[in-house]
């Protein structure tokens, strides 16, 4: 009897860096932790943890990589900070706000 073509998902390449272990297992072949055998586990501790050590694996199955806090905060200068600080005083000025907002709770830096 002739052998059915597999019809299933295909194997994430992720595998190539792990050992199959019963109980839907699975062991990392570069420090031999075990964990669940699951894909996204797997590779989040391949690539948060050996990635650097082996770039073997086809991009098209890394993940996409996590942006440290500082990728959204905006950091000044004194210069840039003293020219923001008189842009907001002339503001206030300008539009007649009284200074005595910068006192209400939203205003405030928490």
């Amino acid at each position: 009897m002739p052998s059915q073509p597999n019809t299933g998902r295909k194997r994430d390449h992720i595998w190539d860096q792990f050992e199959s272990l019963p109980n839907s297992r699975a062991k990392c072949k570069h420090c031999t932790l075990e964990m669940a055998g699951l894909v996204q586990r797997m590779k989040s501790h391949y690539y948060s943890v050996h990635e650097k050590e082996d770039a073997t694996l086809e991009t098209s199955t890394s993940m996409p990589r996590q942006l440290k806090i500082l990728a959204f905060t905006v950091t000044t200068t004194p210069a840039q900070k003293s020219i923001f600080e008189k842009a907001v005083a002339k503001f206030f000025y300008s539009c007649n706000i009284p200074f005595s907002l910068v006192e209400s709770e939203h205003f405030k830096v928490r």
